[in-house]
């Protein structure tokens, strides 16, 4: 019991390590007992999946011994811990009340080797949340839900332990034009990500932040903004990869200009009402994939 601990331990301690990830598998096939058995395959089957070298039959055949163990495998971490989601063998991210990150944040990183968290029920702990130093382990913060405004921001943007966060998801909350976004971006310089769906940015708000953003941003999530094709232009010539902007009312013209002035560009969420342009966009960028779902996730 005491070596299980132990190598748990050192996976908590280096989660972008797979190293000790593969070295507990390795233990669990030692053990022989058949559940540990799927446990060591589906850890081995994860890993390979996030080194794109797993083919599509092993993805299937992880998402089955996910389905069929998830329960089992996640009891230790109920009901502190909700809304799992698992990568490279492990709950890498999950959903936690914000007063009981902030009573036991200690105890809770030490549950799994956590990269990103979703804090339910902000309100009333958000400013003692960013001042929390524990926020300085987490890869990725999100906080969803209509629970914020825009005062909330100043707490977020004046926060010391931000400095290494490389994904942000504030989407569904009214944060409007968004105040001190250079503070903002100056305590999160690592960011990657930034998902701000329906957050009633607006034209005037998304000129404001294409004018701040870190070069380091990739990934960005703009839908249900009330974005208009002037106010796209303010997204022309940045470097990003993947960008959603469904629920926007975009003219075909106004996308096009857009997808010209963005090369690097390998995903693009345009929502149901652009479905009609689906035939053409596949053929005149077919180095980009499209996505016409009514509300999307930025793919990971």
């Amino acid at each position: 019991m005491n070596e299980d601990i132990g190598l748990l331990a050192d996976i908590v301690e280096n989660p972008l390590d797979d190293t000790p990830r593969l070295i507990y598998a390795d233990w669990l096939l030692d053990r022989g007992e058949p559940n540990d058995i799927v446990r060591a395959e589906f850890i081995r089957l994860q890993i390979d999946q996030a080194r794109q070298r797993a083919p599509v039959e092993s993805v299937r055949r992880a998402n089955r011994l996910l389905a069929s163990n998830a329960r089992r495998w996640s009891r230790g971490l109920k009901p502190m811990l909700r809304s799992f989601r698992w990568q490279r063998g492990f709950v890498e991210s999950a959903s936690v009340c914000a007063a009981d990150f902030l009573n036991l944040a200690y105890e809770i990183l030490l549950l799994a080797p956590l990269r990103l968290l979703h804090f339910r029920k902000p309100v009333g702990h958000f400013a003692s949340l960013c001042r929390c130093p524990h926020l300085a382990r987490l890869d990725g913060l999100s906080v969803k839900g209509g629970s914020l405004g825009a005062n909330d921001l100043d707490a977020l943007a004046s926060s010391p332990f931000l400095e290494t966060l490389l994904e942000l998801h504030l989407d569904d909350n009214r944060l409007g034009s968004i105040r001190r976004l250079r503070e903002w971006f100056r305590c999160m310089p690592a960011l990657t990500t930034l998902s701000l769906q329906n957050v009633q940015l607006g034209d005037t708000g998304l000129a404001r932040l294409a004018a701040l953003l870190s070069p380091r941003l990739r990934r960005l999530h703009l839908g249900g903004n009330a974005l208009s094709d002037d106010g796209l232009t303010a997204l022309h010539g940045l470097d990003i990869t993947t960008l959603a902007l469904g629920g926007n009312n975009l003219s075909p013209d106004a996308i096009n200009r857009l997808l010209e002035s963005l090369p690097r560009l390998q995903w693009l969420h345009l929502g149901p009402q652009s479905r009609h342009l689906r035939t053409q966009l596949a053929k005149d960028y077919p180095s980009v994939t499209f996505d016409f779902h009514t509300r999307s996730e930025l793919p990971t």
